[in-house]
Protein backbone atom coordinates (compact mmCIF):
# COMPACT_ATOMS: atom_id res chain seq x y z
CA UNK A 1 0.00 0.00 0.00
CA UNK A 2 1.47 3.60 -0.36
CA UNK A 3 1.09 6.22 1.75
CA UNK A 4 -1.92 7.77 0.17
CA UNK A 5 -3.74 4.62 0.48
CA UNK A 6 -2.63 3.72 3.69
CA UNK A 7 -3.78 7.53 5.12
CA UNK A 8 -7.03 6.72 3.96
CA UNK A 9 -7.41 3.38 5.73
CA UNK A 10 -5.98 4.38 8.61
CA UNK A 11 -8.09 8.31 8.89
CA UNK A 12 -4.70 10.78 9.28
CA UNK A 13 -3.69 12.12 6.42
CA UNK A 14 -0.56 11.25 4.28
CA UNK A 15 2.30 13.18 6.23
CA UNK A 16 1.09 11.40 9.46
CA UNK A 17 1.52 8.09 7.63
CA UNK A 18 5.40 9.57 6.32
CA UNK A 19 5.88 10.31 10.21
CA UNK A 20 4.69 7.04 11.91
CA UNK A 21 7.15 5.37 9.06
CA UNK A 22 10.29 7.57 10.34
CA UNK A 23 8.84 6.45 13.84
CA UNK A 24 9.18 2.54 13.03
CA UNK A 25 5.30 2.26 13.65
CA UNK A 26 5.20 0.43 10.05
CA UNK A 27 8.41 -1.68 10.52
CA UNK A 28 8.60 -3.24 6.86
CA UNK A 29 7.09 -0.10 4.82
CA UNK A 30 10.45 0.36 2.37
CA UNK A 31 10.82 3.27 -0.14
CA UNK A 32 10.76 2.59 -4.00
CA UNK A 33 12.07 6.08 -5.08
CA UNK A 34 10.25 9.03 -3.65
CA UNK A 35 6.74 6.19 -2.71
CA UNK A 36 6.43 4.14 0.25
CA UNK A 37 5.25 1.10 0.12
CA UNK A 38 3.73 -0.41 3.37
CA UNK A 39 2.46 -4.52 3.42
CA UNK A 40 -0.91 -4.48 4.30
CA UNK A 41 0.38 -6.85 7.69
CA UNK A 42 1.88 -3.69 9.17
CA UNK A 43 -1.64 -1.51 8.44
CA UNK A 44 -3.65 -4.18 10.23
CA UNK A 45 -1.41 -4.80 12.85
CA UNK A 46 -1.23 -0.66 13.77
CA UNK A 47 -5.31 -0.57 13.39
CA UNK A 48 -5.27 -2.89 15.92
CA UNK A 49 -2.97 -1.17 18.02
CA UNK A 50 -4.91 1.66 18.02
CA UNK A 51 -8.08 -0.06 18.47
CA UNK A 52 -6.61 -1.93 21.86
CA UNK A 53 -5.37 1.94 22.99
CA UNK A 54 -8.80 3.58 22.95
CA UNK A 55 -10.30 0.95 24.27
CA UNK A 56 -7.64 1.27 27.12
CA UNK A 57 -8.08 5.11 27.18
CA UNK A 58 -12.30 4.81 26.61
CA UNK A 59 -13.91 6.78 29.65
CA UNK A 60 -16.71 4.73 31.29
CA UNK A 61 -20.13 6.51 31.64
CA UNK A 62 -20.81 7.15 35.29
CA UNK A 63 -24.36 5.02 36.05
CA UNK A 64 -26.57 7.85 37.21
CA UNK A 65 -27.94 7.82 40.63
CA UNK A 66 -30.69 10.55 41.34
CA UNK A 67 -30.60 12.55 44.44
CA UNK A 68 -32.31 11.08 47.69
CA UNK A 69 -34.49 13.73 48.27
CA UNK A 70 -36.29 13.53 51.52
CA UNK A 71 -40.08 14.30 51.65
CA UNK A 72 -40.81 15.64 54.85
CA UNK A 73 -45.09 15.95 55.90
CA UNK A 74 -46.15 19.21 57.57
CA UNK A 75 -48.74 18.25 60.53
Amino acid sequence: MTTTETAAKVGVSGHQVWELIQRGLFPHAKQMGRTWVIPTADVEKFMLLCEEARKKTQRRARPYYPRHQTVTEKS
